[in-house]
């Protein structure tokens, strides 16, 4: 999965001005949405279904967050 993010972001890198952090969350948050519950951890016997969350945190209008989006 990192080799598929790390295309789309050079290449959507090429485009944009938008900070490569940015758009590296993005397209993990995005990975994770297609995976949806297909990943899981077996804990004490149990498996478990981890969350993951991600937050673009920056300046507003120069930081190109919605671009990454």
């Amino acid at each position: 999965m990192g080799a598929f993010v790390e295309g789309w972001v050079r290449e959507f890198g090429k485009t944009s001005a938008t900070p490569v952090e940015f758009l590296r969350m993005s397209g993990y948050m995005a990975a994770a949405t297609c995976m949806g519950r297909g990943a899981r951890v077996l804990v004490n016997d149990r498996w478990v279904y981890p969350n993951l969350w991600g937050m673009l945190i920056g300046p507003s209008s120069f930081s190109y967050k919605s671009s990454a989006l």
